[in-house]
């Protein structure tokens, strides 16, 4: 049985000049009971408010919120067991560290023992028992979010929800309470629910993703299959980075072979990128028709090695418009058929102004149909 599911959920806000603001326009998922649940989208997307449904902070306009199997119609915040963590710990700045953590304890009425023994285990996994007697605002941002978490912790909620809580640490910070989130989702077996627009993050920590884009659901799926088989052009290029290189074009058959003719920009010639025989059955349908190529920056190379089958790769040349040296890795900022792309790896060894022989093997490429957006199979 899922933990929750959202079924066609939608939630509207008053804006300026009362004008409407559609947060979730029809959002459809659902999490599998004790497992780890990443809300991922950018900015405006809708995973703050689907949060706060879920937490009973706000009521969708229409729609069914289940919980466990039982319907969210009437079910108070109270009655909902769920714990939530803040981007910005929200941590009572008058009582010490040790306060804080057992006051939620403390307001149900646990057992004195019981209160011992939770927060005990709450102070060891998020290893704060350094400073509980400190108060707040003597904590880094990182400690007093490691607080909030033990708070959340100690209470044993059937549900754990975290809107952002790494979002304004710096980097150390962000890795170190990372791996305490992942110790404690592990070690609780709580479905934890986490909000973030950075990908990393989420395929890092996430067991199930849910992409969010203008308060709907792109899709649902483990980090493998999201990032292997993205259903669409908008789930490929959100989960890109630095960003999805792509080519609009057709697929045809001419006395080389099978190619993608791309079109060019900007007054640029095209290019013709001849295509492997592992993917000629994928495109037998397409064959004269729009398509855009798409191939992620990690999955080019800049010679084609040793390859096991040459036969499976194909190759292009392009110009290099300036390079990038990111801590060992080298980003090449690319002109193809006046498109521009990028490539990311650390063998390059390219100068600016330079032409460079390029491949990428057939099973990383993806095709998407242009009118549809959806991925060709």
């Amino acid at each position: 049985m899922s933990a929750f599911a959202f079924h066609e959920i939608r939630k509207s806000y008053t804006g300026h000049a009362g004008a409407p603001v559609h947060a979730l326009r029809g959002l459809t998922f659902e999490a599998p009971s004790g497992g780890f649940m990443v809300l991922l989208g950018s900015s405006g997307s809708g995973k703050t408010t689907a949060l706060r449904i879920l937490a009973g902070l706000e009521t969708p306009d229409s729609g069914e919120l289940t919980i466990g199997g039982r319907s969210g119609r009437g079910f108070a915040a109270r009655d909902r067991d769920a714990a939530m963590v803040f981007q910005h710990p929200a941590l009572y700045p008058h009582l010490t560290v040790e306060a804080n953590i057992r006051l939620g304890l403390e307001i149900r009425r646990i057992p004195s023992d019981e209160i011992r023994r939770r927060t005990a285990a709450a102070v060891e996994l998020m290893d704060v028992g350094g400073f509980l007697n400190r108060l707040p605002a003597t904590l880094s941002g990182g400690q007093m979010q490691r607080v909030a978490l033990a708070r959340a912790m100690a209470r044993r909620p059937a549900l754990m929800l975290l809107d952002e809580p790494l979002a304004s640490l710096d980097g150390p910070s962000r890795g170190a309470l990372k791996e305490r989130i992942r110790e404690m989702q592990a070690a609780t077996g709580t479905t934890t629910v986490l909000v973030t627009h950075d990908q990393a993050e989420a395929f890092s920590l996430g067991q199930q993703i849910a992409v969010l884009e203008d308060g709907r659901t792109l899709q649902t799926g483990t980090p493998r299959e999201l990032y292997f088989r993205p259903e669409n052009l908008a789930v490929a290029r959100f989960l890109s980075k630095p960003r999805l290189n792509t080519l609009a074009g057709k697929f045809v058959r001419n006395g080389a072979g099978v190619c993608f003719e791309a079109a060019g920009l900007s007054g640029q010639a095209g290019a013709k990128i001849l295509l492997p025989p592992c993917l000629w059955e994928v495109l037998s349908g397409w064959e004269g028709r729009p398509l855009i190529l798409a191939v992620r920056p990690e999955n080019i190379e800049a010679s084609s090695g040793s390859p096991v089958n040459e036969s499976s790769r194909i190759h292009f040349t392009a110009s290099v418009q300036r390079t990038e040296l990111l801590c060992g890795m080298e980003d090449l900022h690319l002109r193809i058929a006046g498109n521009g792309w990028v490539a990311r790896g650390t063998r390059f060894k390219a100068e600016q102004g330079a032409r460079i022989e390029l491949f990428v093997n057939g099973d990383s490429l993806l095709f998407f149909d242009p009118e549809s957006e959806k991925r060709i199979e």
